[in-house]
């Protein structure tokens, strides 16, 4: 399981996305055979052929971006066309490490959309290469590749100048990745940005239009100032409201077109899109989700603008305090199942609970927050989505209650909360084997029940969200103890 989500849900479709990436995945092994038969060991790539001592070592290199729905079509394409002239390339050994590398993890962003990379022989095939490869790709979906130039506009082919080889050398205190000078000497490979031409190399590439690109509403009402996370889906960022006087603070969340697709289709606009849908439903049945201040299409790419809550959020109210009065985290339990309660009863499934997602204002009221994933509660055939750590043992089952998997999650928060910061560290076989009496002392019997029941493997079992909160709101602290608590972590 990779990182952070997997995707969300769509209504069912004709073929289940396990059969889908099956059947892909099969294709892509055929395909892998035929034009990328050397299987370095230890690697993720594999390889049209054994290097050669004329390659060189250094140049041009060409990247061409595509889904995992549409690699093989652009391995197809292309590859008939790069073994004609013998020019080496790569590409993924399977498309789920394709999906790992579009997500942004565990490789990390620089390497989104990078399926195939190209290594010519000199700058003149590399823009003769560039040509062809575009035109053959030309109308395929496929990510934008960060920090490098694209062809032309919405072309599948990028290009950047650096090394072909794992060169790295020590620059002051640092050790980057090189390159080498016509004299010999190494200089850092500049990665990060895209318009990088070596001096002794020129770019050579048509020049892109120097036509005044449109206006960014993103850059001219909204000044992000800060990344909360930058993925291939997308990115969240803390914002001033340039519109409002005196400014208002606001959280930008950016869904990207063709950005992490998954085997259902979904991209990261169609993530936001199906956020913002759910906000809205939630916020009409009363919950105290963000409010959504805006939502505006912008290249391509969706942007949802909500209101900023505070900079707390429960993790960080538990990691500050390390271990809270057991009064204060049953209440503080109390109030998470209350919220996971409100939830359910608007007829919604969250898919993804835990105390990173649950914002604290500063008035000390809670708020759930991120719904990417969420789905109606009698939602079924969805692809899987959660976060490592908190997911329910069915939540590869197409068929699961999206429910009764929210309330595995809930009980891994609640034990959370009452452990207190420490438990963040324990797998979730360790928090269902080490029953959180345990774990702490003074904790309530009933309590106790509860949290192992949530926990239970059968997911008919376990006690709803609304008996939760019932459970645990006769032993939590007074109200304004409570507040005091959730305001200053004390």
């Amino acid at each position: 399981m990779s990182p952070g989500h997997t995707s969300a849900s769509r209504a069912p479709v004709a073929i289940s996305y396990h059969q889908r990436s099956d059947r892909l995945e099969r294709r892509w092994r055929k395909a892998c055979d035929a034009y990328l038969p050397v299987v370095p060991a230890d690697s993720i790539w594999r390889l049209s052929r054994e290097s050669h001592p004329a390659d060189p070592d250094q140049g041009w290199k060409l990247h061409i971006s595509a889904t995992i729905l549409t690699a093989n079509r652009v391995l197809s394409t292309a590859a008939p066309e790069l073994m004609g002239c013998g020019v080496l390339f790569k590409a993924p050994r399977s498309l789920a490490e394709l999906l790992k590398l579009n997500s942004g993890f565990p490789y990390g962003v620089s390497q989104v959309g990078k399926f195939m990379t190209v290594y010519p022989r000199g700058s003149d095939e590399a823009a003769d290469l560039a040509s062809r490869l575009d035109a053959l790709t030309r109308g395929i979906p496929g990510p934008c590749i960060p920090f490098e130039r694209p062809y032309r506009q919405g072309s599948r082919v990028f290009y950047r100048y650096g090394s072909f080889q794992a060169l790295q050398a020590k620059f002051g205190s640092e050790v980057l990745p090189a390159l080498r000078g016509p004299d010999g000497d190494l200089v850092p490979d500049v990665r990060t940005d895209p318009f990088f031409d070596p001096s002794w190399c020129p770019n050579p590439f048509p020049p892109r239009s120097t036509s005044e690109r449109p206006k960014s509403h993103f850059g001219s009402r909204y000044l992000a100032y800060e990344p909360i996370m930058q993925r291939g889906k997308g990115g969240v960022y803390k914002a001033l409201d340039m519109a409002e006087t005196p400014l208002r603070r606001c959280i930008v969340k950016e869904g990207r077109c063709q950005g992490e697709t998954w085997w259902d289709g979904r991209d990261g606009k169609a993530l936001m899109l199906a956020e913002s849908h759910a906000l809205e439903e939630l916020a009409d049945a009363g919950v105290n989700v963000p409010k959504i201040i805006e939502m505006f299409e912008e290249q391509r790419n969706l942007y949802l603008v909500l209101e900023h809550l505070g900079e707390r959020t429960v993790e960080d109210l538990l990691r500050d305090a390390v271990t809270l009065p057991v009064e204060a985290a049953i209440g503080l339990a109390a109030t998470v199942a209350e919220c996971v309660a409100e939830v359910h009863e608007a007829g919604w499934a969250w898919r993804d609970i835990k105390p990173r997602n649950v914002m604290i204002d500063d008035s000390g009221v809670l708020h759930p927050i991120d719904f990417e994933g969420a789905c109606r509660s009698d939602a079924r055939n969805l692809p899987p989505w959660g976060s490592e750590g908190y997911v329910a043992p069915e939540w590869l089952d197409p068929m699961a209650d999206h429910v009764e998997a929210d309330l595995f999650a809930l009980g891994v928060t609640c034990y959370q909360i009452l452990a207190g910061a420490r438990s963040f560290g324990l797998t979730v076989g360790h928090v269902r084997e080490v029953p959180i009496g345990r774990r702490r002392h003074g904790i309530p019997e009933d309590v106790r029940r509860l949290v192992s029941s949530l926990l239970g493997s059968d997911p008919d079992l376990r006690p709803s969200a609304r008996t939760a909160a019932e459970v645990l709101s006769p032993f939590k602290a007074p109200a304004d103890r409570l507040t005091a608590t959730l305001s200053t972590g004390e």
